[in-house]
């Protein structure tokens, strides 16, 4: 790689003019070679990573000729049926080991992407859970969680690395029990490997310890296991379909689910980190409480292995600080009452 660095700077320094350069013929015999072997959309991806990686070398990158889409290789598009379905991802959860378990239910219940959901930490989960414990060390976090029977709905507020997009969303109670078990899971692995200094997970700590491409690895496994095959084949361009089971369609389940339940787009997108179009995010912001209320609503279309039921949102010290709160409150709004009344009385000089 060095060597095609040196050979566009060499170029340079020689002021040899662009279009007889060797980087622009090498550069499109690439592009080519995409534009055969890939989809269109791969095709544009490798080709950015490549003038990305000249960029990075302050390598000066002219015009190029323009990707024809037209006999350009595409996937069928996917269908609602290709989604996988409840009682597939039920299986998935059966087969899987702890880590797996609790990232499929949590991705299919929140609609986070893959590289959002392995950038989070102990601590965000910790955070995320805040109402249900008030504690700052996650193993007391964890004990007083346990308290509610699974009825934790935490409240995740993030920041798409994608697109630098700050988001809410929200994870079923039932994956809630599995990141916990994980946790717990993880945390005794520790505990008796000699091989391993520290004895404890520490809130630094990933919250799904896996790298992005054992991720992808690890549902490969699962795919293969239930032979799910692939969605969005097309033969006749030769063409491989994705995985049936993978992290990003677990985000298409979720966005299609809570819509079938009967949530609108307009909030699925806010809850996935999306758009609603220019004007909307600039003039109208999402009401957490209002949001979450929809989600407990349509939140039957995302639990794989438990039924709806009524949900306690607020931990017993957070319904009592909410009731002590209104009350001081009501106060202060008579207090107000008062030094009005006295304030009018002192301006009629009846007092």
């Amino acid at each position: 790689m060095l060597e095609l660095i040196e050979e566009a700077e060499n170029e340079e320094e020689e002021k040899i003019r662009w279009k007889n350069r060797t980087i622009k013929t090498r550069l499109i015999s690439y592009m080519n070679y995409c534009k055969d072997n890939m989809t269109i959309n791969s095709a544009k991806h490798y080709l950015k990573l490549v003038k990305i990686f000249y960029h990075h070398h302050e390598i000066e990158i002219h015009k190029l000729p323009r990707f024809n889409d037209k006999n350009a290789k595409v996937r069928s598009p996917i269908q609602t049926s290709d989604l996988p379905t409840k009682e597939i991802l039920c299986e998935a959860v059966e087969i899987a080991d702890p880590l797996m378990q609790a990232l499929i239910l949590f991705l299919a219940s929140s609609g986070m992407s893959k590289i959002d959901a392995l950038s989070l930490t102990i601590q965000d989960f910790i955070d995320a859970t805040s109402r249900y414990h008030n504690s700052k060390d996650w193993k007391t976090a964890i004990e007083k969680m346990k308290e509610f029977e699974g009825e934790i709905i935490p409240v995740w507020h993030s920041r798409r690395k994608k697109t630098n997009k700050f988001f809410i969303t929200f994870n079923s109670d039932e994956a809630t029990r599995f990141m916990i078990h994980y946790l717990e899971y993880r945390n005794e692995k520790l505990r008796y490997n000699p091989k391993n200094k520290n004895k404890t997970l520490k809130p630094t700590d990933q919250l799904f310890k896996v790298s992005e491409q054992y991720f992808s690895v690890k549902f490969q496994q699962l795919n293969d296991a239930l032979g799910l095959g692939t969605i969005g084949d097309n033969p006749d361009d030769g063409v491989k379909g994705y995985n049936r089971l993978r992290g990003h369609i677990l985000r298409k389940f979720h966005a299609s689910s809570l819509e079938k339940a009967g949530m609108d787009i307009y909030s699925i997108n806010v809850m996935q980190g999306k758009s609603n179009g220019s004007v909307n995010d600039v003039y109208f912001f999402a009401d957490e409480e209002v949001l979450l209320e929809k989600y407990i609503n349509a939140m039957d279309g995302v639990l794989i292995l438990s039924e709806v039921k009524e949900y306690d949102r607020y931990s017993p010290e957070f319904a009592e600080l909410e009731n002590e709160n209104k009350v001081l409150k009501d106060e202060i709004d008579d207090l107000k009452g008062d030094i009005d009344n006295i304030k009018a009385l002192l301006k009629s000089n009846r007092i």
